[in-house]
């Protein structure tokens, strides 16, 4: 495959991740601006509403970071995904299931492909927070070095973001 393909695909790979990062984002962007438009309504708004927008703001707040601690034991999907895995929230699976649908091509292998980079991503946010020296860090750094091979083949990553990387992972093993 040529050079100029090879970047095309990985273009609307990157693309794609961004569409479903930013989908999350204007999901909780509007719950917060539709919880400040009820408080800022003063009287047409009932206590009892800006309580239940405020209940759901949370438990949406608290199913991502459910998801995100569930993603440091998560493993990687190698089938078709059929179910959501723990650490994608509802909204995330709502967002790649639509994604994969809008996708001219969209197949399960995609969806699987998408679930996959979640992980990645998630996997490398915890290492990246985590503590210095720590067994949580240690065992991140070894995953994510599993999952760059798969990530480089995706093309969700580039070989030298990947050696970059790798070369960061390894120094927390050491």
């Amino acid at each position: 495959m040529p050079q100029n393909d090879m970047n095309q695909s990985g273009s609307g790979t990157k693309i794609i991740i961004v569409a479903l990062i930013a989908g999350v984002v204007m999901i909780v962007a509007l719950l917060y601006g539709y919880n400040r438009d009820d408080e800022n309504a003063g009287q047409t708004a009932s206590p009892m509403e800006s309580v239940a927008v405020n209940m759901h703001e949370k438990v949406l707040v608290d199913a991502q970071q459910a998801a995100a601690m569930a993603a440091i034991s998560g493993k990687t999907v190698s089938s078709a995904v059929t179910q959501r895995p723990d650490y994608v929230s509802e909204t995330e699976w709502q967002v790649l299931q639509n994604v994969v649908k809008q996708h001219p091509n969209g197949s399960e292998k995609q969806l699987t492909n998408l679930v996959n980079k979640l992980l990645f991503s998630k996997k490398k946010e915890a290492w990246l927070s985590s503590g210095e020296n720590t067994a949580q860090r240690r065992q991140l750094a070894r995953q994510l070095l599993d999952m760059i091979p798969e990530q480089l083949e995706t093309e969700a990553i580039d070989s030298a973001t990947a050696k970059e990387m790798e070369r960061k992972l390894a120094a927390d093993l050491i």
